[in-house]
């Protein structure tokens, strides 16, 4: 009797203070494991939480991952039971939150300042909002991939840093469900798996979760308004080709085709996003663009687009070829002259061009690096006397594009008034730079490594892009219908 009483007193007693902080009030875990969930992942989140501060890590009874640790006090069946069914949801991205989104954009815009004026200029053709935010996000972003070259020593160490924005787009047009938003509740917080931690990202995947006005083609009377949609291969060809320059710095053109396919893949790309963008914008009172006009305006795009794109790589040229002789001056940037500079710029010339002028490598390294005579903008005994010719050909492929772009106009009578605005500003902000640059490239002989060319000092494209002449030509343009 004294046995048996001594062994229920025991069993009754309470456990010390200690044995309950070291092992937990089983009772009080199966009150909890008890619980249902109605979210699967609040279930597991909760479960782990609660196991780990009842147990404790040093607890002799806890067996984490182990697959034959089960609760005694649970029944065998709760744990095969199969996950509560939940309504599918959409896959979008997380929205970032608006101070985050207001940061991207004033970083996007402050890199358009220092390193591609002209497109800082232009950007307040495009309305404040999504379009606006495209256009800044699109341009931060390729000048952003432009300049991977410069930035690494071997094709390798470019590559990885390209797959990194390749990988980034790919998250964010095709998310997961470790980056989406399961309850479609809004949240401030960015899942890093979106690649949205880069500025020019972050603002594209505010783009892609803001829904667009009611009033706009992109929503009817009968549904919520939705977020835009924009075709995601125009981004991937840009970084496609931007991997060709990476993987052939030496001479990644072998002719000027493959130059010209190059432009249009990086820069109409950038034009035919926007032209989406717009015609989604388009006001429900106003009759929705048909496809033939729509296929129009994105062969004026392309036309532009392959312009503005062979006008870069000559720009390139002329960045490279300061870099290398004085140093990158301060005011380079503030002209807008952004491209593929860097040690091997120079090279971007198609190789076939090269060969047909009778123009080497070496000789055109020697030329870029060494500065001309103070008293004169030329090379001297070291010119090269058939290079003037060999841009005149690059330029004269720009120019017919240019001029096919403002014979479509012309012939199509589009104007502002027709297309509207915004998708007539779109074409400015592409035409007015690169009319400018081939005209000042004429008045230099077409000399790429003309100082004056570049600097600003009133003579040539500098005058036009440098200064007040840009915004002045570019109003002009939006008020005449022509550029």
């Amino acid at each position: 009797m004294v046995f048996r009483r001594w062994v229920l007193t025991a069993s009754t007693r309470p456990a010390s203070r200690a044995s309950q902080i070291l092992c937990g009030n089983r009772h009080l875990l199966s009150k909890q494991r008890s619980t249902q969930l109605t979210l699967r992942s609040y279930a597991t989140e909760t479960a782990t939480h609660t196991h780990t501060h009842v147990h404790g890590p040093n607890c002799a009874h806890a067996h984490h991952d182990h697959p034959s640790h089960t609760n005694p006090h649970q029944n065998n069946s709760q744990l095969h039971q199969p996950p509560p069914s939940a309504a599918p949801h959409p896959k979008t991205p997380l929205p970032p939150p608006p101070e985050a989104v207001e940061k991207a954009r004033s970083h996007s815009r402050n890199l358009l300042r220092s390193n591609d004026h002209p497109s800082h200029i232009l950007a307040p053709f495009l309305p404040p909002g999504p379009a606006r935010d495209l256009y800044l996000s699109l341009r931060a972003l390729n000048l952003s991939t432009a300049s991977i070259p410069e930035q690494v020593r071997t094709p390798a160490t470019g590559l990885l840093r390209l797959k990194f924005w390749r990988d980034s787009i790919d998250r964010i047009f095709n998310p997961t469900e470790a980056n989406t938003n399961p309850t479609g509740t809004s949240t401030n917080t960015i899942s890093t798996a979106t690649g949205a931690t880069e500025p020019s990202l972050l603002l594209l995947t505010h783009i892609l979760t803001t829904p667009l006005p009611a009033n706009t083609t992109n929503s009817t009377s009968t549904a919520a308004p939705l977020p835009p949609r924009l075709t995601k291969s125009f981004i991937t060809r840009s970084l496609a080709a931007r991997e060709g320059i990476i993987r052939n710095p030496v001479s990644p053109f072998q002719t000027l085709p493959e130059m010209e396919r190059y432009a249009e893949d990086v820069y109409s790309g950038m034009h035919y996003l926007i032209l989406e963008l717009l015609h989604q914008l388009t006001p429900s009172t106003s009759p929705p663009p048909t496809l033939e006009k729509k296929q129009t305006l994105e062969h004026i795009a392309s036309h532009l687009g392959k312009a503005m794109g062979i006008v870069a790589l000559l720009r390139g040229l002329s960045m490279s070829a300061l870099a290398a002789r004085t140093g990158t001056p301060p005011n380079l940037a503030r002209n807008g002259l952004q491209g593929n500079a860097g040690k091997l710029a120079g090279t971007n010339l198609p190789v076939q061009l090269l060969s047909k002028y009778d123009i080497s490598l070496e000789h055109l390294h020697h030329y870029i690096a060494t500065p001309p005579p103070s008293s004169s903008t030329t090379q001297g005994s070291d010119a090269l006397p058939t290079l003037p010719d060999l841009i005149l050909e690059i330029a004269t492929l720009a120019n017919d594009h240019l001029n096919s772009a403002r014979i479509m106009l012309k012939e199509q009578g589009l104007s502002s008034k027709t297309v509207g605005p915004a998708v007539w500003g779109s074409f400015v902000q592409v035409g007015v730079p690169v009319a400018a640059y081939l005209e000042g490239l004429e008045k230099a002989g077409f000399d790429v490594f003309d100082v004056h060319t570049l600097v600003g000092t009133g003579k040539g494209m500098g005058g036009v892009l440098g200064g007040w002449r840009l915004p002045w030509r570019a109003f002009k343009a939006d008020w005449s219908g022509k550029f």
